[in-house]
């Protein structure tokens, strides 16, 4: 396992540095993925990686094997260096040299037959690779929601031209990140406000039909007590004959008050399912908001709707970068055939 170089910052914290990447880098052959005669220019875009994103606040993880089986796990491109944002998301940087377009497919080989000494990175390309000097960067993460970002040299400007911006966008990428998570934090919190007001309304409309049901034999039991009291009063032979027929309809409606039967009856409701609760707020919301989906003013349940641009898409300028208008948003880039993946 590869030891950080730690270094002390200007307010005390002690930290990685980008030399142990660059480091890494440097001595690790075999997942360099760019020619000899590059080396020396990624390892300075590294460590030039390193600096930006300490300058924008964020921290740089150490390398370690655990560190490099979660960007396996994650099917990242191997990291050459992972930086960690202040909302605690992973960010993975990954260079690699292009090569030339059209080059000839390899001979196919047994699996474990040595390569002579080939570095692995070339050894597992399905083509052959011929350096053209000109480098590309891929950014993956553990950010929700959020693709790969990569960018390459162009005939215009190279990548160490426009890191600011590529920062520029990740940063806007993690604002997009927070919105999105306090907005989900919202929409929760209204889906349970949701489920407890359904059922509160299932409750009470149960306890409702119970009084009601009670207030009627109420009048059933009252009525009755007068047909007795009348025949009592009128015809006592006619109470004879129908005094059973009066005891069996008080025992009758006794057995049909909810409120001889404890009076809880109603306390038994199932709770709402998705459906009722979806139904509920879409019921609510018309009836407050005048049948607008978007709810206004005294909406009782608002929607917490994803923040503007979250699903937007994008094509590439000139200059080899995602281009979003006037504002980046994610987005995700093709993938680059023998560009570093792991197999």
């Amino acid at each position: 396992m590869t030891q950080a170089v730690i270094t002390r910052s200007t307010d005390g914290a002690q930290g990685p540095s980008g030399e142990s990447w660059t480091e890494r880098f440097r001595r690790d052959v075999d997942r360099r993925y760019v020619s000899d005669d590059q080396v020396d220019r990624a390892a300075r875009l590294i460590d030039e990686i390193a600096r930006m994103a300490v300058a924008r606040g964020m921290s740089l993880e150490p390398p370690s094997d655990r560190l490099f089986e979660r960007a396996q796990e994650a099917k990242w491109p191997w990291p050459h260096i992972v930086v960690k944002d202040g909302e605690g998301f992973l960010r993975s940087f990954h260079v690699a040299e292009l090569s030339k377009p059209g080059t000839a497919p390899k001979p196919r080989r047994l699996s474990g037959e040595p390569q002579n000494g080939i570095p692995m990175w070339i050894a597992g390309r399905s083509r052959q690779f011929e350096p053209t000097g000109a480098l590309s960067l891929r950014v993956d993460g553990d950010m929700p929601r959020t693709g790969q970002r990569s960018m390459r040299d162009t005939v215009h400007s190279r990548i160490e031209e426009r890191l600011g911006v590529l920062f520029e966008t990740m940063a806007d990428d993690t604002r997009l990140a927070r919105e999105y998570a306090e907005a989900e934090r919202r929409r929760e919190v209204t889906v349970e406000q949701a489920q407890r007001a359904c059922l509160v309304d299932r409750l009470y409309t149960a306890l409702c039909d119970e009084v009601r049901a009670h207030e009627e034999l109420r009048r059933q039991r009252c009525y009755l007590d007068e047909v007795e009291q009348r025949l009592r009063r009128t015809d006592p032979d006619r109470l004879l004959v129908v005094a059973d027929d009066i005891e069996m309809m008080r025992e009758h409606i006794d057995k049909r008050d909810p409120l001889t039967g404890g009076g809880v009856a109603w306390c038994t409701q199932p709770a709402p399912t998705d459906v009722d609760v979806y139904e509920y707020m879409r019921r609510n919301r018309q009836a407050t908001a005048g049948g607008r989906d978007g709810g206004c003013a005294g909406d009782p349940y608002p929607g917490a709707p994803y923040p503007d641009g979250m699903y937007s898409s994008g094509t590439y300028s000139d200059d080899g970068f995602p281009a979003y208008g006037n504002r980046p948003q994610p987005h995700i880039s093709p993938t680059i055939d023998d560009d570093g993946f792991f197999d």
